[in-house]
């Protein structure tokens, strides 16, 4: 999906409810977004996701814990 669909889904949900569409994402940049544990649980199943970018977010080790099945990563 490209970043002009997601501008255009972005009025329709939230952007945690829209990771849940993302079936085939590889690379994810979420720095300085307001990321919590609870929105990587939503990554948990995206196996083909390869590189995320966290920095700046309240992500905590717990919540990494739910990526740990994410072999690509």
């Amino acid at each position: 999906m490209a970043v002009a669909d997601w501008r255009y889904e972005q009025g329709r949900c939230g952007a945690t409810e829209f990771l849940d569409k993302l079936s085939s994402i590889r690379e994810l940049r979420l720095a300085h977004v307001a990321v919590t544990d609870a929105t990587l649980k939503r990554l948990a199943g995206k196996d083909k996701l390869e590189v995320l970018d966290l920095s700046g977010t309240q992500v905590t080790g717990s919540g990494l814990a739910a990526l740990a099945k994410s072999s690509d990563l």
